[in-house]
């Protein structure tokens, strides 16, 4: 690895790197902090955008689960409501049907929903 002329390298390693010979080829070794081919992405940069994309990525699919689950709770509530009430109304005919048995009246369907 021979350091030579910044002019050979790409862009000149946006300053915060040095251009060095690698065989044929020209290649930037990038100081503390910096990376990539010209050693223009900085790394607090490159965090930064990681745990934005990481953070932002957590808020869309927590969002996006709670609605499943309000939505799955609101049908499950909303069927035991009707189970319990259609319960209900059986033993409620079951009911006078048997006190009208025991008193000999005759009992016609209701046909109300």
């Amino acid at each position: 690895m021979t350091r030579v002329s910044s002019y050979l390298c790409p862009s000149s390693c946006h300053f915060h790197g040095i251009c060095v010979q690698m065989g044929d080829l020209f290649r930037c070794a990038c100081t503390s902090g910096f990376s990539g081919f010209s050693c223009a992405t900085s790394s607090e940069s490159l965090v930064s955008e990681v745990s934005a994309d990481v953070d932002m990525g957590s808020v869309a699919s927590e969002g996006f689960s709670a609605i499943w689950v309000f939505l799955a709770i609101f049908f499950f509530c909303t069927t035991i409501f009707f189970c319990c009430y259609y319960v209900w109304r059986l033993y409620l005919e079951r009911r006078r049907r048997s006190t009208s048995t025991q008193t000999g009246q005759t009992v016609l369907p209701d046909f109300i929903c």
